[in-house]
C-alpha cells in the first residue's frame, strides 16, 4: 500500500511540489493506486471520486514556512469531503488518506478506525536519505 508514497515522494521533495492520486478497490478484493497529478507546493487537485475509489494519497514537499510534517486543514477537509461522498454515493464507510512527508513518514487517517481525525503513523523513514539532491 506504501508503493505511490514511495514512489512519488522523492519526486516531491526534488520537484517541490505536491503529488497525489486516488486509491481503487478491485473486483478480487485487492487493492491498486491511479496515477499521480503533480500539484502546487500546497496543494494538490484529485480526480473524482468513482464507485471503487477507497482512498487518497499525496505528498508533501518541504515548503518554508508549511508543516509539511502534518496533515494540513485543507488536507482533512479534502479527506472528509471525500469520504461522505464515497458513503453517500457508494454505500461504504471504507476511506483512508496516506501522506508522504518531507521527512520519509507516512501517516493514514482512516475512516473506520475509532478515531478517523487521528493520524496514525504507517512508516517513519526520517533517517533515510533524499536521494533527490
Amino acid at each position: 500500500m506504501f508503493s505511490p508514497i514511495q514512489y512519488y515522494n522523492w519526486r516531491s521533495r526534488r520537484d517541490g511540489i505536491e503529488y497525489g492520486g486516488r486509491i481503487l478497490a478491485m473486483p478480487n478484493g485487492t487493492y491498486t493506486y491511479g496515477a499521480a497529478v503533480s500539484g502546487t507546493p500546497t496543494s494538490v487537485k484529485l480526480s473524482a471520486i468513482s464507485s471503487n475509489v477507497v482512498g487518497d494519497y499525496h505528498t508533501h514537499p518541504l515548503v518554508e514556512g508549511y508543516d509539511g510534517e502534518n496533515f494540513s486543514g485543507s488536507d482533512i477537509d479534502g479527506y472528509l469531503a471525500s469520504a461522505l461522498a464515497v458513503a453517500q454515493q457508494f454505500g461504504t464507510m471504507e476511506y483512508s488518506s496516506f501522506l508522504g512527508t518531507p521527512r520519509g513518514v507516512i501517516r493514514m487517517l482512516n475512516s473506520t478506525s475509532a478515531n478517523a481525525l487521528n493520524p496514525i503513523n504507517l512508516r517513519d523513514v526520517a533517517g533515510e536519505k533524499c536521494s533527490c539532491q
